[in-house]
């Protein structure tokens, strides 16, 4: 295998796929990239932990076709070491060994075997769903909310499925919900649902962050997994083996009217709380009341933070208990200038964009 490319190049390869390799496994092969040259001129870069890959493709001149498979981390220092516009040239030995040489350097690698990479291997496709990344970006807000917990691994995910003929995403890690819905201009003739694992969405969110909201995003649902397509990139994952809970029992409904506060000055005001709480003191006090929302906490230690913002609420008086870096997660997921709060005493408070109806989320009250 040899071939030529430029670091700029190789350094979008390397980062693109390194994020998915499993940096203390012991399996020597799945802390390496398989890269792959074709003699139609394009390199292909693979990572895998056995769960999820990743594969994408670059122009490059090549010499000679064929594969190695190289440590990531290696690769990731060689790749950040070199100017953007240096050339590099990638020469596999028969004896193992890989050279990469420019005009300043040689180095040599020592590799594996390509033929030993696993595939990340799911069953039978069930649909393909065609989104723009920012009808993906928007389904993908609920991200925040997904668990961590090991012990209740079906929340360490992302719900996607279909509900009232729109295309749905949903996490929760039982303090807090989130709900997104979009309308892709073509939905899935045969829905099915699936748990998309944290790790991968992790990895989905900045590479789709930095996309053009019109760029074409193709998921192929499969029966325990889903393939992303994303211009050159390829990225698959096996779902999480569980059942998401029936989270629409959870929703409360809009009785009454809610209470509308500015989303930028309700993170200031939590900013300011941040001062006094701290870990197992993370609880603020929301005292609604007409024009005035005060917002207020404690550290247990005689220190105390009160501010007050503007808020427009006709129903009666009401002061609800709620963890501050929750509620602060929440704000920040939204994007517009105003929210709309349903607070209840005792009961799960539902948070709202008053001019977007298609995210939503959940939050369950705090002792105050």
């Amino acid at each position: 295998m040899k071939f030529r490319m430029r670091a700029g190049d190789l350094r979008r390869l390397v980062s693109g796929t390194a994020r998915t390799i499993e940096r203390r496994d012991s399996i020597a092969i799945l802390g390496c990239l398989k890269i792959e040259a074709s003699l139609s001129n394009t390199v292909r870069m693979c990572g895998t932990n056995k769960d999820a890959s990743v594969a994408i493709e670059a122009e490059a001149e090549v010499d000679l076709a064929g594969a190695v498979a190289l440590p990531a981390g290696r690769l990731v220092r060689l790749a950040g070491a070199l100017a953007h516009d240096t050339i590099v040239t990638v020469s596999a030995i028969d004896d193992g060994t890989t050279m990469v040489e420019t005009d300043e350097m040689t180095l040599s690698l020592g590799g594996l075997d390509a033929s030993a990479m696993p595939h990340c291997a799911i069953g039978a496709s069930v649909e393909r769903v065609f989104l723009s990344a920012g009808e993906l970006a928007r389904l993908m807000r609920p991200a925040f909310a997904m668990s961590a917990e090991p012990t209740r691994y079906y929340l360490n995910g992302l719900y996607l499925h279909t509900v009232d003929g729109a295309l749905a995403a949903s996490a929760t890690d039982g303090h807090r919900l989130a709900h997104s819905r979009i309308r892709p201009r073509a939905m899935p003739n045969r829905p099915h649902s699936i748990i998309i694992p944290r790790g991968f969405v992790h990895w989905l969110l900045p590479i789709v962050a930095k996309l053009p909201t019109d760029h074409a995003v193709v998921i192929d649902v499969h029966k325990d997994g889903a393939i992303f397509t994303i211009g050159n990139t390829v990225a698959t994952t096996k779902e999480v083996d569980g059942t998401f809970p029936d989270y629409e029992r959870v929703i409360p409904g809009t009785e009454g009217k809610g209470a509308i506060v500015d989303r930028r000055r309700l993170l200031r005001a939590l900013d300011i709380m941040r001062i006094v709480t701290g870990p197992g003191m993370e609880i603020v006090s929301l005292n609604f009341d007409g024009a005035r929302l005060t917002v207020s906490a404690k550290d247990g230690e005689g220190g105390a933070a009160k501010t007050a913002l503007p808020c427009a609420f006709t129903e009666p008086e009401k002061t609800v208990g709620l963890n501050q870096r929750y509620l602060g997660s929440a704000a920040r997921a939204f994007t517009g200038d105003n929210l709309t709060l349903w607070p209840e005493e005792i009961a799960p408070i539902r948070i709202e964009d008053p001019a977007d109806e298609s995210f939503l989320v959940v939050l369950m009250p705090a002792r105050i």
